[in-house]
């Protein structure tokens, strides 16, 4: 929670986004040295994340906004402090974490050399945490516990777990870091893929883009920017009911004063949602546009949303969708002219070509993901659901143009 405010002149101008790039994409501006402490609130929720191999962990969803709606620092350290019982799962991905075993997922402060879970780089911001502490608003890539690879696992697509479909395997898997203006593509900046503590061939990432959120293909925004972030991390930790507490510590920089902030979350229940079906995806008839589909939502889901990531065939480089579809089931239709908009177009571009690898997968919710995104909400403290439950399903790959229905698509019942 926050004091009272006593600085409401002063301007923070920050902005996160989930990758590099956008007119939002700026650095605290103001001279005068902003009190976080009196002029920020924290937002903390917690439930439960059904993953595409079956396995239940935690979800999380923070807001760290200044009075502006805008992240709080620019440099920030949470630690998660779980319940009697959760424990930060030992595995290769937490080999020499030193959360493992223990019930906290945490950070560490800028400076330290402590492997955790965040890292030095990971931080609590606008909406959802972020590997942006050492990158603030540039295009830096995301290293999870130290390895420049971690956000990978979508390119990873050979030996996948959780990715089907006919065009599996059949994009670059070279392992590295993303360079911006290069073609090589290793790495998602910034944004976690999910879930954390999972094997790469179990991650995805979740990273919004339109028509759920304004388009920001277009000459107004670095081509490196992705999109925003979905708000939630989620861990492959077996969650445990009871009160679940974030602190998030902000030292003392040139631009902000030192503040501490303490939140606390309730998991009442630790049943999951329901198991959500594979997206199908139905191209057109090869002129850049494409449909996907979501089934039935299972019991439970209020929301579902089509996450769609496109990989250039010439550049390797990707281009972020995400639909809203209804809860008894709807298509999402991207026209030839949906794409990305070159600088003096008064149409977008096809957002598909030929030999490009499509990704698709629903994510369901008994919650509204969208409504709190930033920076489109910039309330300082936007309603925020309790408690705050996802369903993954697996990721469909095709390679375009693919004809007719080329994933599986099961309608449940509600």
């Amino acid at each position: 929670m926050r004091a009272i405010k006593s600085m409401l002149g002063a301007a923070a101008g920050i902005a996160i986004l989930t990758a590099c790039g956008g007119n939002y994409n700026s650095l605290i501006t103001s001279t005068t040295l902003v009190d976080v402490q009196d002029n920020s609130a924290l937002q903390f929720r917690v439930g439960t994340a059904l993953f595409p191999d079956g396995t239940t962990g935690l979800n999380t969803v923070v807001t760290f906004r200044y009075t502006t709606g805008a992240s709080a620092a620019t440099i920030n350290t949470p630690t998660i402090t779980g319940p009697a019982g959760f424990v930060v799962p030992s595995n290769a991905q937490t080999a020499t974490n030193t959360d493992a075993g223990t019930n906290k997922i945490s950070g560490t402060p800028t400076g330290g050399t402590t492997l955790t879970t965040f890292g030095t780089a990971g931080g609590a911001f606008a909406y959802g945490f972020e590997n942006i502490n050492t990158s603030f608003g540039t295009g830096g890539f995301a290293e999870f516990v130290g390895t420049v690879a971690d956000n990978t696992a979508l390119y990873q697509d050979g030996d996948s777990t959780i990715v089907v479909g006919s065009g599996k395997g059949k994009v670059q898997t070279v392992i590295g870091p993303k360079i911006l203006g290069a073609a090589k593509l290793g790495a998602i900046g910034n944004a976690y893929t999910m879930p954390l503590y999972a094997p790469e061939q179990s991650r995805l990432p979740f990273i919004l883009g339109p028509p759920a959120v304004a388009d920001f293909h277009n000459a107004n925004f670095s081509s490196a920017f992705l999109g925003y972030d979905s708000g939630f991390t989620a861990f492959a930790a077996a969650p445990v009911a009871g009160s679940y507490s974030l602190t998030v510590s902000v030292p003392s920089t040139a631009q902000q004063n030192s503040a501490s902030f303490t939140e606390a979350a309730t998991l009442t229940s630790t049943a999951p949602l329901g198991a959500e079906s594979t997206a199908v995806v139905v191209t057109s008839t090869g002129n850049g546009g494409a449909t996907f589909t979501a089934a039935t939502a299972p019991a439970g889901v209020t929301n579902q949303l089509v996450y769609i990531v496109d990989i250039s065939a010439t550049t390797a480089t990707p281009t972020m969708y995400t639909c809203a579809v209804p809860v008894v089931g709807g298509v999402c239709t991207y026209s030839a002219t949906s794409g990305p908009t070159a600088s003096g177009a008064t149409t977008g571009s096809a957002p598909f070509a030929t030999g490009d690898s499509i990704y698709a997968y629903v994510v369901g919710s008994d919650y509204d993901i969208v409504a709190p995104s930033s920076p489109s909400n910039l309330l300082e403290s936007p309603t925020l659901a309790n408690p705050v439950d996802i369903t993954i399903s697996k990721a469909t790959e095709v390679t375009y143009p693919a004809t007719g229905v080329t994933g599986p698509l099961q309608r449940r019942r509600r």
